[in-house]
């Protein structure tokens, strides 16, 4: 999937990416959103036999095939997830 953060679905695409193992694929990324820095950072948490991550006020299973990549073409971005 590839999708920008400025789209409506940017929030339901990142979701099904992460329950289903999908590679998400974010362009022009000039700012990281506080919604992507569980993901990116991993955030996990064991609920019984599986991995679960907070993205925005959902709790959703962690599939570990799931792969993010980030796209920007500005040399100046601030892409740290602090």
């Amino acid at each position: 999937e590839v999708v920008m953060q400025q789209e409506p679905r940017f929030v339901n695409t990142l979701e099904l990416a992460v329950r289903f193992g999908k590679t998400l694929i974010v362009l022009e990324v000039d700012v990281i959103e506080p919604i992507l820095v569980p993901v990116i950072r991993k955030d996990l948490l064991r609920q019984g036999p599986r991995w679960v991550v907070q993205v925005g006020d959902k709790t959703l299973d962690y599939n570990e095939n799931f792969k993010l990549f980030l796209a920007t073409r500005s040399a100046t971005a601030e892409l740290t997830a602090d």
